[in-house]
């Protein structure tokens, strides 16, 4: 379990399911980047905790160095993990790989969720990215809308594995 925390959102828990599965889609020497959504619900103490994390699509579009999630499969996964926790679990954000041994979110990805943010409708008015390296580093950062801006909160570094 990774415990995380952004100002104006609250703590941001990793459950260790959700980090094994993270772990599992490392993208390898010579692979091309994986991609998917990430799912999770707000506890009684505030404290947002992903639980879910959908595997890479066979519809996603990829190179080594970038990726398209396909919006399709994402909202399958979504509409299931929702219905399938009587409205619990919800979408939280995204996840996808670099490769690299420290990744950290490039201005593209930071513009996926700024778009992201500005085009749906959501429950929420945040978005949490993840990013997985080959080496099982991995960073989260996160993005706020509001009603004049949107926020970045800083990314914060961990491992996957122990």
């Amino acid at each position: 379990m990774i415990q995380l925390s952004f100002a104006d959102i609250g703590p941001v828990i990793i459950e260790e399911s959700a980090c094994v599965a993270l772990n599992s889609y490392r993208q390898k020497r010579f692979e091309f980047e994986k991609a998917g959504v990430v799912a999770g619900f707000k506890d009684a103490d505030g404290a947002w905790h992903i639980s879910r994390v959908m595997p890479p699509s066979k519809n996603n579009k990829a190179s080594r160095n970038w990726v398209y999630r396909d919006k399709a499969s994402a909202q399958r996964f979504i509409d299931r993990e929702f219905r399938n926790s009587s409205g619990l679990v919800n979408y939280l954000g995204e996840w996808h790989t670099h490769p690299c041994v420290n990744p950290k979110p490039s201005g593209d990805d930071k513009q996926m969720l700024t778009d992201l943010l500005r085009s749906s409708v959501m429950a929420i008015d945040f978005l949490i990215g993840i990013i997985v390296a080959e080496t099982g580093n991995a960073c989260c950062w996160a993005q706020r809308y509001t009603k004049d801006d949107i926020i970045i909160y800083p990314q914060q570094d961990f491992r996957l594995e122990k």
